[in-house]
């Protein structure tokens, strides 16, 4: 999620360049520009806004997964949310080739989702934060350090891809994947990722599910296919790292699979609603 800075234009041409990047190494470069933009009603019809500012890419950068374009959702004056509504609801499907019905969408205004379990979410320098009290793999609670809890320790951040754990509670996590795999799995590291050799789908039985719990006691439960992604035919590797930030978490996309996640940003309310997006579309 984007949070632009207004930059002055260049000298002789009157272009506007950004540069915008993301937490987990995803940027975009480009014009800032406006255009006239169609969006489809729920009543199957189709509405205009006229003068919407975007950023027209030249170059784009991604960490993880390829896409093409990157859509800022936060606060900010520039992000598409900000010129239309205070409220939207995301539903991520499954992403995986063989379940994926591809109808993942994004909902603006009074058409927006917003219903589920929920907990506080906090508006913090261009990002949107809560607040996760406890994780647990299969139901064992690993340790949270305090100092890694302050009120919004965690981003939700679409424009990053996997989750992201902060130092410590990374180092523990990986600890408990490491012994409830060991004599299973082979592991072994490609880059930052920590793999192993076989598929999602063959191991499935042995594979992990972890619990995210939130402030209010809201929850975020990620499955096998949502914990791991098959990087290449022959290995498959953990959707979780290191974050970069020492004292915060950052929960990417990945692990948003098989929920509409609602924003309400007048009431400063996220909701977690685990469903098949095509039930929503």
């Amino acid at each position: 999620m984007s949070h632009l800075q207004r930059c002055p234009p260049v000298k002789r041409t009157g272009e506007c360049h950004y540069r915008q990047m993301y937490f987990d190494g995803s940027e975009s470069r480009g014009t800032l520009a406006k255009e006239t933009i169609l969006f489809d009603t729920e009543d199957d019809g189709i509405e205009s806004v006229s003068n919407v500012e975007f950023g027209c890419a030249h170059e784009i950068i991604v960490g993880f997964n390829v896409g093409t374009g990157l859509l800022g959702l936060a606060y900010g004056k520039f992000s598409i949310l900000k010129q239309f509504s205070n409220k939207f609801s995301l539903c991520f499907e499954t992403f995986s080739d063989d379940q994926s019905s591809g109808h993942s969408f994004l909902a603006l205004g009074d058409g927006a989702r917003t219903t589920g379990q929920s907990t506080s979410l906090f508006m913090r320098y261009g990002h949107y934060h809560v607040d996760v009290e406890r994780i647990s793999i299969d139901g064992r609670t690993i340790n949270i350090p305090n100092q890694l809890t302050p009120i919004g320790n965690t981003i939700i951040d679409t424009g990053t891809s996997m989750l992201n754990l902060a130092e410590e509670s990374y180092s523990e996590f990986k600890t408990h994947i490491d012994s409830l795999l060991d004599g299973h799995l082979n592991s072994f590291m490609d880059g930052h990722l920590v793999c192993y050799n076989g598929t999602i789908q063959h191991e499935l039985p042995q594979l992990p599910t972890v619990t995210l719990t939130f402030y209010k006691g809201a929850s975020l439960e990620l499955d096998p296919t949502s914990l791991f992604h098959q990087l290449e035919d022959e290995y498959f590797c953990l959707s979780v790292m290191m974050s970069p930030k020492i004292d915060l978490s950052i929960i990417g996309t990945n692990a948003l699979q098989s929920y509409n996640i609602g924003f309400d940003l007048d009431n400063e309310t996220i909701y977690f609603d685990k469903i098949s997006c095509d039930y929503l579309d």
